[in-house]
C-alpha cells in the first residue's frame, strides 16, 4: 500500500505544483512551468538545435519522476518520525523541497551553455510557493491514506 501511496501522493503534489506553476507565469507574463523550461534546457543542450518529439514529453518526465522522489522522501519521514501527516508539515517541508529545488535549478541555470532567459527572484519564489503546495497534495493523500 506504501507504495501506491507515493506514487499518488506524487501526482497530486506534482500536478498540483505545476498548475500552479503555469498559472504564476500567465499572471507574470513569464515561462515557469517546470517541464516546458526542463524541455528548453534539453532542447538547448544538444548540438543540433530544433525541437525533437522526446523533447516535448522528457521535461514532463523528469518532472514527475521527481516528484515520486519527494513523495517518497516525505513519506519516509512520516514512517520513521512516527509523525502524523499534517497541514503545517506538508508545508514545511514542500518549502525545504522548495529550495531544494531552487539549488538544483540555480546548478541547472548556470551550468548550462544556454540557459532560458528567466527572471530568477519571481521563478524561484514560485517555486518555493509550488513546492510548498505540493507538500499539501502529497499530505493529502497521505492523509486519505493513513498508515496502519
Amino acid at each position: 500500500m506504501e507504495i501506491i501511496k507515493i506514487i499518488l501522493g506524487g501526482l497530486a503534489g506534482t500536478t498540483i505544483m505545476t498548475c500552479f506553476s503555469y498559472l504564476a507565469g500567465m499572471v507574470a507574463n513569464s515561462e515557469f512551468g517546470e517541464p516546458a523550461l526542463l524541455n528548453q534546457l534539453i532542447n538547448r543542450a544538444r548540438s543540433v538545435k530544433g525541437e525533437t518529439p522526446r523533447g516535448r514529453w522528457i521535461g514532463w518526465v523528469i518532472h514527475y519522476v521527481t516528484g515520486f522522489f519527494f513523495s517518497a522522501g516525505m513519506a519516509w519521514y512520516f514512517h520513521w518520525s512516527d509523525k502524523l501527516p499534517s497541514w503545517l508539515a506538508g508545508i514545511l517541508i514542500g518549502g525545504l523541497l522548495g529550495l531544494a529545488g531552487v539549488a538544483g535549478w540555480w546548478m541547472m541555470l548556470k551550468l548550462h551553455k544556454d540557459p532560458p532567459k528567466i527572471d530568477l527572484l519571481p521563478y524561484f519564489s514560485q517555486l518555493i510557493a509550488a513546492h510548498m503546495l505540493f507538500g499539501l497534495g502529497a499530505v493529502m493523500v497521505f492523509q486519505l491514506f493513513p498508515s496502519p
